[in-house]
C-alpha cells in the first residue's frame, strides 16, 4: 500500500507560503469598525506587556509599570499585527486611548507626512 503524502504536506503550517508584509498578522481579528479592533489588540498587548488588566483610555504606559523596552516591544508588535510603523517618540508620551487612535491612524494611512504604513519591501 502506498501512500501518498502531498494533501499531508500541503496543509501543514511549516510548508504553508509565509503573509505578505502589510498583511494582518495571525491573531488579527476582524471586525466591522477597525478602531475597535486596534483597541482590542492593544489592551490585550498592554495587558500581557504590563501583566495588568485594569486599563482605561487614560492609561499611562509608564506610569502603569511600563519602561523604554517594553514600548519598544509594544511598537514592534503594532508593526507585525496591523503591518504598520508607528514613531516610538509618538507612542512614548501618549495615554492608552491616544495610541489606539494613532494606529488606526497609521492603518489608514492619516499621519502627517505619510509615516504610516512601511512600503512593502521594507522589513520591520
Amino acid at each position: 500500500m502506498t501512500c501518498d503524502r502531498s494533501d499531508a504536506t500541503a496543509a501543514s503550517p511549516l510548508t504553508a507560503p509565509a503573509a505578505p508584509y502589510g498583511a494582518p498578522g495571525p491573531g488579527h481579528l476582524q471586525h466591522p469598525d477597525p478602531a475597535a479592533d486596534v483597541r482590542e489588540f492593544m489592551l490585550r498587548a498592554w495587558s500581557e506587556l504590563l501583566g495588568r488588566s485594569d486599563l482605561t483610555d487614560h492609561s499611562d504606559f509608564f506610569v502603569r509599570g511600563g519602561d523604554s523596552l517594553l514600548i519598544n516591544r509594544l511598537v514592534r508588535r503594532i508593526g507585525m499585527e496591523f503591518g504598520v510603523r508607528v514613531p516610538l517618540h509618538d507612542m512614548s508620551w501618549r495615554n492608552l486611548g491616544d495610541q489606539v487612535a494613532l494606529v488606526h491612524s497609521a492603518r489608514t494611512d492619516e499621519l502627517p507626512g505619510g509615516r504610516g504604513r512601511a512600503p512593502a519591501d521594507c522589513p520591520m
